[in-house]
């Protein structure tokens, strides 16, 4: 039952917003270094295991990638860059996610700068570390309202290797325009995760 919620999730942030698709066109691989968010080895091995275990498809999408979570955003995104070494692992994985300063935020929509081409923001949020090996993360996508969604999850290291635990007290929520109905959806159940 968790497998088919987390289908759904899934296909609806990927599917339902049709609106935000385009193709890639190369722009912007390297973080503005007055923006790079501080992040230590942990945040980042485990930001690395979220993104391998829960990637989106970016090959018809311009997609960028922040730590900001969504609450911290203000109405141009202002968000925070990760450091150049998840941008070049995400690259290196086939993913073509962008630092978070190459987009802006107009009127609740993502656009790539310089193009104004509507795009997505990937945020993959700390929001605690409950133990060493323990960690709470928000992962979202949004690309304009009624395109993206939210869900925190708590993450545990075992045996030296990161797996899903449980779903978070934080944020757990699908915004999607499917054929002119607005719907808003709680998310239950948790994201595929590898072993």
């Amino acid at each position: 039952m968790r497998s088919i919620l987390t289908l759904i999730y899934l296909l609806t942030l990927l599917i339902f917003a049709p609106s935000c698709s385009q193709t890639d066109d190369g722009y912007g691989m390297t973080v503005d270094t007055d923006r790079v968010a501080n992040l230590d080895d942990r945040d980042v091995e485990i930001i690395q295991f979220v993104l391998e275990s829960h990637s989106s498809d970016t090959r018809d999408r311009i997609y960028f990638l922040t730590p900001t979570p969504m609450s911290e955003w203000d109405e141009v995104g202002n968000w925070s860059d990760p450091p150049q070494k998840l941008i070049d692992f995400v690259s290196s994985n086939g993913n073509k996610y962008r630092p978070a300063s190459g987009a802006f935020l107009k009127e609740g929509s993502v656009f790539q700068r310089g193009t104004n081409r509507k795009a997505w923001m990937r945020w993959i949020t700390i929001k605690r570390w409950i133990s060493d090996t323990e960690v709470e993360i928000e992962d979202g996508v949004w690309c304009c309202p009624m395109g993206g969604g939210v869900m925190t999850s708590i993450y545990e290291k075992i045996d030296g290797k990161w797996k899903w635990k449980a779903k978070g007290n934080g944020e757990n929520w699908i915004s999607c325009n499917k054929r002119r109905n607005r719907v808003r959806m709680p998310v239950s159940g948790h994201p595929p995760h590898t072993t």
